[in-house]
C-alpha cells in the first residue's frame, strides 16, 4: 500500500471483479478526474446466497481471498502506476452490493467509480445487478464505466462497417450518477 502522497483532493472507492477490461475502466474513470488523492480498491467475495453457507468450508473462503490479494497487488501497483495516489484495497466477504453500500455510507468516500458488464436490462432485472442497487442506494454519486460491444461480424458483412478496428475504447462511461 502506497502512502506516499499527501495531496488533497476526492477520496474514491473503487469496486472491481477482476472481469476483463477492469484494468481499462479504472484507469479511464481515474483519468476523468483530475483531483484524486485517496484509492481505495474493494472486492468482494460473493457469498450473499444462504444456500451456499452449508457448503463452503472455510478452506475455500481462505483460498478465493489468496487468489484475490495476488490480483488485487498486481491491480494496485497499476493504479500507482498512473498518478501518485494514495492506494489502499480491501477484500470482503458477502453480499457486494451491501458491502460497497455500507463503505459508501461510511463518509469515507466522495464518489464511488465501478464498471458495469452490460447484461442489459432484462438480464439485469432477473438477475439483480450489483451496479444498479449501487446506482440506487449510494448515498455519494457513483460514476459508471461499461465495456463498449464489440461490433458483430454481420455488422461488416451488411456493409455497416468499412473495417474492423483493432484501436476501439474497451469502454465508455455510462452518464449515471446520484448527487444529495
Amino acid at each position: 500500500m502506497n502512502t506516499q502522497s499527501k495531496k488533497e483532493g476526492l477520496s474514491v472507492l473503487i469496486p472491481v471483479d477482476f472481469s476483463r477490461g477492469t484494468e481499462d475502466w479504472v484507469r479511464q474513470g481515474l483519468s476523468r478526474l483530475s483531483n484524486v488523492a485517496k484509492v481505495r480498491l474493494l472486492y468482494v467475495i460473493p457469498l450473499n446466497m444462504s444456500e451456499l453457507g452449508d457448503f463452503l468450508t472455510e478452506d475455500v473462503v481462505e483460498e478465493g481471498k489468496k487468489v484475490a490479494e495476488k490480483k488485487m497487488r498486481s491491480l494496485v501497483k497499476l493504479v500507482e502506476s498512473f498518478e501518485p495516489y494514495e492506494v489502499s484495497y480491501e477484500i470482503a466477504v458477502g453480499d457486494p452490493a451491501r458491502i460497497i453500500l455500507e463503505r459508501a455510507d461510511s463518509g469515507s468516500f466522495d464518489m464511488i467509480i465501478m464498471g458495469h458488464r452490460g447484461y442489459g436490462c432484462a438480464k439485469s432485472l432477473l438477475v439483480g445487478s450489483v451496479t444498479v442497487k449501487v446506482i440506487a442506494r449510494s448515498p455519494i454519486p457513483v460514476l459508471v464505466f461499461r465495456r463498449s460491444p464489440r461490433p458483430s461480424l454481420k455488422a461488416f458483412k451488411r456493409g455497416r462497417l468499412k473495417r474492423p478496428s483493432r484501436a476501439r475504447p474497451m469502454s465508455e462511461v455510462l452518464p449515471v450518477s446520484r448527487l444529495n
